[in-house]
């Protein structure tokens, strides 16, 4: 495949994606898990936003270039129903977004 393919076939996945969230859809994944209780753990216990440390970010997708809707901490029980690559989409007090699946330790 080509780079011109490849490059044409992201750019068709982005916009895939940004019209889902514009008609309040989910993101569309290649991998699907079963769906498990989970426990966030390894993260610093001190909180410093500046140095994005000691926090999960709760995201709109799976990805850093996605928008931060809030942040989860050690200890937190999260819902883990489904994977995209290393990110796991949570859900917990209500809320649901996606993590960084590293620091999320997960029993099915």
């Amino acid at each position: 495949m080509s780079n011109r393919h490849r490059i044409a076939g992201l750019l068709v996945a982005k916009a895939l994606m940004i019209t889902l969230f514009a008609f309040g859809g989910t993101v569309a994944t290649t991998q699907t898990a079963e769906a498990c209780n989970g426990v966030v753990r390894g993260l610093s216990n001190v909180y410093r936003p500046s140095r994005n440390s000691g926090f999960l970010a709760v995201r709109t997708g799976p990805s850093t270039r996605f928008r931060k809707i809030d942040e989860i901490f050690n200890g937190q029980r999260v819902w883990v129903s489904n994977r995209s690559g290393r990110w796991a989409f949570v859900t917990y007090n209500g809320r649901s977004g996606w993590a960084f699946g590293r620091w999320i330790s997960v029993r099915c």
